[in-house]
């Protein structure tokens, strides 16, 4: 060890190093507040501290305490970026944006959760008597704090604002004031903080810095001449903001010869220094080695460590009167280290600081082990993380379904779910959550009112009945573009909404007030707001009294045993179908047992809705070949009575997916068999050239907007699918979430394994297309016998005629009633349904002459979807025999509404913008496309890119390609590449998008139209069909002519009658 100590001693550096050596020991930046560094080896003899930080060179008048405040995604962790760069506290190009998003879930879900603090240096010559010589410029210590701007982490940013003194209030110059902006800025008027408007990426198209302005003036009265305009992005502007920080924004008050008082802001587990408290000093001085006692607790400490976050956590050895810092007291448990309390010197009497007002939880879940016996592990996770998330509360509870686990209250269903994310992320507890429910307040027949968070601790005996319930409701603030006033209303409206206030901020934008109930909020308001309004409304609640309502109970019962984690409770009004969709979601994922299962919603003793899950049964009769019917009968009851007693004793395993799976296989039946939709975690690559060519398409005008140097294509990682309908014609659409990828190089693409192909999701399925008389109001159609016996339960041949009623609900789960019938050749039409009677002639067997029939009164489901000749009916029955129904519509394209809308930062004219900012910031941004008018085919996975691009395309090279008609569900034409060159050199050098020039050996029809150019991945090789055998797509006939015309030589032959489609040659 000697020896190799005393060669890295008379090591050198090398002299390719020396100018870089020289640069950094001359470091002005370094050199301004005294701080000196070197560089050393990693060896224990040289691990000392280097790097000192005086302190006292700051009194109060040289320190400026403040905060960032805003409504999400207004450039609040850039502004704190460029100012961390500008301080030279971080360097430039630093390739990490948002540096004090420091949490995995920050960084995937692209907004803050997390309140961060840094301490900057920054010279300035202050035009002051009271600092320094006027003429020199001063060094003066700056507290950063870089708040969330969502409406779930506004308990952080009340938190943040009482250590600082003032606030930066940054808008963004092209949505202006937001809901959330006007929140912030209450906090910060109520917390008595000098306030500064900043009009923040002054640098978009679309900016409009007068119009916001304006906006700051007429609603906080802020000075038009007071504002800062900025560009986070370019820099635009930023010299002017420090300079306002210490000109404008007062001293912390305090003195550090007075007795120490600080106050608990944060915590943190440290898995090696114990609990890490970040800490403002009100009073006093604070030195390592200190010993120190909480006011809440009791408990002395010894301070082992104290510091400053530059940004990292850096010692000094002190912190002085009005300073941010850290400190470390040798706390082993989380219980100890409690936000807003008072730290004090021992041995001395101080006031403890007024601390924080106690969080308001709006949103109650119960939190279980996957696992029963991973509880322990469990609690020791949650007990690390309410230690950096104060506002969550937590209570133990049992279940008779789930076991032991915790009750939990929440600031909203987003922080419920980031802290979802953070247990597994930080900890990798897997926990299965209960339905989210508010708490209510219930009054019994005695007198006696209690708070209810858990809807199973609501009690169903009848000795105690409730006389009266009071439901918790908020004061919700929306702000819209004027044209979405109407549906904004109606929305309010149908939530039990009451209308406070409605006035205008400007020509453009309304400022709305409504008192609505939580449990309407707290599921889906937020995303239907989003949908009705193109995601151009910002919206934020306060919570507000409590009013009287109609509640009752919900329980959930398997085989009459109520299940505690699944009872809710719901207005009188929504019980019938809240009931109905969770029996509904039970039936389809509880696995078939051995005995049957009954699923009933009831609220007490009133059933309001019934599922049954019939039991699997071994063939008894299989033995028996013949001989007296008792026997057969006998066998039979022993086996009802068998199941009788399994039923008795059995027990029901509900999967984790029963409370969150979606009608997938459904939604991709109704969308067409050649559409793929990205799955999450996937990589693909996105083609602004294709989303805009979308945009034209469906707008039937030419969109010219600046390019902004975006490339081509860009590598992004799904984070989210959802697959949703339009409520009034079923018609289907998704909506994909992408973050574009940090490392954008195209070879390094492939270096990560394909993701595993998802299961699949239909069992059985068939489609009808339309005819014009199938549309009518009494139609009725024909069904395949092979489709009838696989999609639909056995008929009872027994009756005269066989039929049955079948119960199918949609993608919106409502329910409708069809009769299916089954006849032989003798069909009397009947005066009321007219309906349509074709052969079936299965296996081509001249002595089949079944037919299956499905008719239904149609009046109510033709007048609801309103289907026109060439859509399809969809029929699909799940593994548990549940019948869904959907409607697929025909391929045409639609020219008056665009079908493809992003959602950031607003309407389709900025489709180019949105996808330029989201990847120049490494943001998130929602693409959303109707499959049936435009396919997502700019929207690529990676391998399928990747193997397009290692083909040889040339000139006279066949191909062919698949395309979906109305007379089959695939077809595939062929042609012949004739050029390789860029659709649009000028704007799109390169691109790979429509780069094939082709001729096709078919002319394009109105169903199956064929363009002049199409892509890569688009294309397949060319195959010869000269020993292929006959592909039948869709068969109807009525003759035995077909099987003559299949033996001989037919290439692309339709034949009218009857839809007969032979796709490729057959060898006799």
């Amino acid at each position: 060890m000697g020896s190799l100590l005393r060669a890295s001693k008379a090591l050198k550096p090398p002299k390719y190093l020396s100018p870089f050596f020289s640069t950094f020991r001359s470091n002005n930046a370094y050199d301004s507040f005294g701080l000196t560094q070197r560089f050393c080896s990693h060896s224990r003899q040289n691990s000392k501290e280097t790097a000192t930080i005086d302190l006292s060179q700051y009194p109060t008048e040289k320190i400026r305490n403040f905060s960032i405040i805003a409504h999400v995604d207004h450039g609040k962790s850039t502004l704190a970026d460029r100012l961390l760069e500008l301080t030279g506290t971080i360097k430039r190009g630093h390739g990490q944006p948002q540096y004090l998003d420091k949490l995995q879930v920050e960084r995937e879900r692209g907004i803050t959760v997390k309140a961060q603090t840094a301490t900057m240096f920054h010279k300035h010559k202050f035009h002051g008597s009271s600092v320094g010589d006027a003429n020199e410029p001063s060094t003066f210590l700056l507290n950063l704090i870089d708040t969330p701007g969502h409406v779930d982490f506004s308990y952080e940013v009340s938190r943040s604002l009482a250590a600082c003194q003032g606030a930066l209030l940054v808008v963004d110059a092209a949505q202006g004031v937001q809901a959330q902006t006007v929140a912030n800025f209450y906090l910060a008027f109520e917390s008595d903080l000098t306030i500064i408007p900043i009009i923040n990426k002054i640098d978009q198209p679309t900016a409009d810095p007068d119009r916001v302005k304006a906006q700051l003036k007429s609603m906080f009265d802020l000075e038009p001449t007071d504002a800062l305009l900025t560009s986070a992005k370019t820099g635009q502007g930023l010299e002017h903001v420090l300079p306002a920080v210490i000109e404008r924004i007062p001293p912390p008050p305090g003195s550090s010869n007075s007795p120490l008082r600080m106050l608990l802001l944060d915590s943190y587990y440290d898995e090696y220094k114990g609990v890490i408290c970040h800490v403002a000093i009100v009073d006093g001085a604070l030195r390592k080695g200190d010993k120190i006692s909480s006011a809440a607790t009791g408990q002395a400490y010894d301070v082992l460590d104290v510091g400053i976050m530059h940004p990292e956590l850096t010692p000094t050895g002190i912190l002085l009167s009005g300073q941010v810092g850290y400190v470390v007291t040798g706390m082993r448990s989380t219980r100890e280290a409690r936000v807003g309390d008072t730290l004090y010197h021992t041995r001395t009497t101080v006031e403890p600081l007024p601390g924080f007002k106690p969080a308001k939880h709006m949103v109650f879940s119960g939190l279980y082990p996957a696992d029963g016996s991973d509880f322990d592990a469990l609690n020791h996770a949650i007990e690390r993380l309410t230690c950096n998330d104060a506002s969550v509360s937590i209570t133990k509870e049992s279940s008779t379904a789930l076991g032991l686990g915790f009750r939990c209250g929440f600031l909203g269903l987003l922080h419920m779910d980031v802290f979802h994310q953070r247990l597994e992320q930080e900890y990798g507890a897997h926990v299965i959550s209960t339905v989210p429910t508010v708490p209510y307040i219930f009054e019994y027949s005695d007198g006696s009112k209690v708070e209810v968070q858990n809807p199973a601790a609501l009690p169903s005996n009848p000795k105690k009945r409730v006389t009266a319930c009071w439901e918790p409701t908020v004061i919700a603030t929306i702000i819209i573009p004027s044209e979405y006033v109407g549906p904004v209303i109606t929305l309010c409206s149908e939530r039990r909404g009451q209308q406070l206030e409605y006035s205008f901020i400007d020509s453009q934008r309304a400022f709305m007030k409504y008192q609505l109930p939580l449990r309407e909020i707290v599921v889906d308001f937020y995303n239907e707001l989003k949908s009705i309004t193109s995601g151009y409304a910002s919206f934020d609640y306060e919570d507000s009294k409590y009013q009287q309502s109609d509640l009752v109970k919900l329980d959930i019962l398997l085989n009459g045993q109520p299940v505690d984690a699944m009872a809710t409770i719901v207005h009188n009004l929504k019980a019938q179908r809240v009931g109905r969709e969770l029996v509904d979601k039970l039936k389809k994922f509880i696995d078939r047992q051995m005995f049957e299962i009954t699923i009933q919603a009831a609220i007490g003793s009133k059933v309001i809705a019934r599922e049954t899950i019939s039991a699997m049964r071994k063939n008894v009769l299989a033995k028996c070949y013949g001989g007296d019917v008792t026997r057969k009968r006998k066998l039979l009851e022993k086996q009802k009575e068998g199941k009788k007693r399994m039923k008795r004793v059995g027990s029901v395993d509900i999967p984790q997916e029963a409370f969150h799976q979606l009608l997938k296989a459904l939604w991709h039946a109704c969308a067409g068999p050649l559409v793929a939709v990205p799955i999450e975690g996937e990589r693909v690559f996105y083609f602004p050239q294709g989303h805009l060519e979308r945009v034209e398409a469906s707008t039937n005008q030419v969109i010219d907007l600046p390019r902004n140097d975006l490339p081509w294509k860009i590598l992004c990682r799904v984070i989210n699918v959802q697959l949703k309908a339009e409520a009034d014609t079923d018609e289907v659409f998704a909506q994909v979430t992408v973050l574009p990828e940090p490392n954008q190089d195209e070879n390094g693409a492939e270096m990560e394994p394909p993701l595993p192909p998802l299961p699949e999701l239909l069992e059985h399925s068939f489609c009808k297309t339309l005819t014009p008389s199938d549309t009518n109001i009494h139609g009725g159609f024909s069904v395949f016998n092979r489709h009838a016996n696989a999609c639909f339960p056995p008929l009872d041949m027994s009756r005269q005629p066989p039929k049955q009623e079948l119960v199918a609900r949609d993608l919106h789960g409502n329910e409708w009633r069809f009769e299916h019938v089954f006849k032989g050749n003798n069909i009397n039409l009947n005066n009321e349904l007219l309906y349509f009677i074709f052969d079936s002639h299965e296996d081509w067997d001249a002595r089949s002459t079944t037919k299956a029939l499905a008719y239904k009164r149609l009046e109510g489901f033709l007048s609801s979807k309103r289907p026109v000749a060439g859509d399809a009916f969809v029929f699909l029955r799940g593994g548990n025999g549940q019948l869904r129904v959907g409607l697929r519509r025909a391929l045409r394209p639609q020219g008056n509404v665009p079908s493809i809308i992003n959602s950031s930062p607003g309407m389709f004219d900025e489709v180019l913008s949105a996808a330029w900012e989201a990847f120049t910031r490494r943001t998130l941004f929602t693409i959303s496309y109707k499959p049936r008018t435009s396919p997502a085919e700019f929207v690529v996975p990676v391998d399928q890119y990747m193997e397009s691009m290692r083909r040889h395309y040339t000139i006279g090279m066949r191909f062919q390609m698949r395309f979906e008609s109305e007379e089959a569900p695939e077809h595939r034409f062929s042609g012949a590449i004739v050029g390789i060159e860029d659709a649009d050199p000028i704007k799109w050098p390169g691109s790979k998008w429509r780069c094939l020039k082709v001729r096709w050996d078919q002319n394009g029809t109105p169903s199956t139209p064929r363009a002049g150019r199409v892509s890569p991945w688009k294309v397949e090789r060319f195959k010869s069909s000269s020993n292929a055998l006959i592909a039948w797509k869709k068969i109807r006939c009525h003759h035995p002519l077909i099987l003559l015309l299949a033996l001989r030589k037919v290439e692309w032959s339709y034949i009218s009658c009857q839809y007969i489609f032979i796709r490729e040659n057959c060898e006799k």
